[in-house]
């Protein structure tokens, strides 16, 4: 190897290796994405918008009627007792 290379591979190793790791950290990042994409994309874990609400909003209703029950049943203890 002639000195002018050998300089030359010595002046830029640091340029190089800088290099090396910023296209690791790219391809490193993209892989990440891909696997947050599918877990976003995998139903069993996810539910889509219109399942949560069929799923949650139902059982605030019922929750809703259970605490009118209750209310009812007070009142009804408050008068038998009277």
């Amino acid at each position: 190897m002639t000195d002018k290379a050998s300089n030359f591979i010595k002046d830029h190793l640091f340029n190089v290796s800088t290099l090396l790791a910023v296209l690791t950290f790219i391809v490193y990042h993209e892989r990440g994405h891909e696997k947050i994409d599918l877990h976003i994309e995998d139903q069993s874990i996810h539910m889509k918008f219109e399942r949560k609400i069929e799923v949650f909003v139902p059982r605030m209703e019922l929750d809703e009627r259970l605490k009118n029950m209750e209310k009812s049943l007070q009142r009804i203890e408050e008068n038998i007792n009277k």
